[in-house]
């Protein structure tokens, strides 16, 4: 798990179905959490939002560049999303780094 200390909107993907998005987020930070072991991926971005669609897909379909993650959601596709706005790329990257170093374990973190 990890800690932020900013407002932000969770969602979930699952085979059966994806949770409805709160709203679309343009510069940011986002989290993909797999639900099942808690593994998860980190990063930030311009388009928030539309980049988490892109790991999404490219999990779903095997060809994500994770190799740890890819295996993950080829036995169990669900995923928990966290998506948080920022004033600026700056901010985003420090929120990032926030976010890294307070996963707990950091064995957790595949990125």
């Amino acid at each position: 798990m990890f800690k932020i200390d900013l407002h932000g909107y969770s969602w979930t993907s699952s085979p059966t179905g994806r949770g409805k998005r709160a709203e679309v987020v343009s510069i940011g930070v986002w989290v993909i959490e797999h639900t099942a072991t808690g593994h998860a991926m980190v990063g930030s971005s311009n388009k928030v939002s539309e980049t988490v669609d892109q790991h999404l897909a490219a999990l779903r379909d095997q060809s994500h560049p994770n190799k740890r993650m890819r295996i993950q959601c080829a036995m169990d596709p669900e995923f928990t999303l966290f998506e948080y706005s920022t004033k600026g790329i700056r901010q985003a990257r420090q929120y990032e780094k926030q976010i890294r170093e307070s996963f707990t374990p950091l064995s957790i973190l595949v990125n």
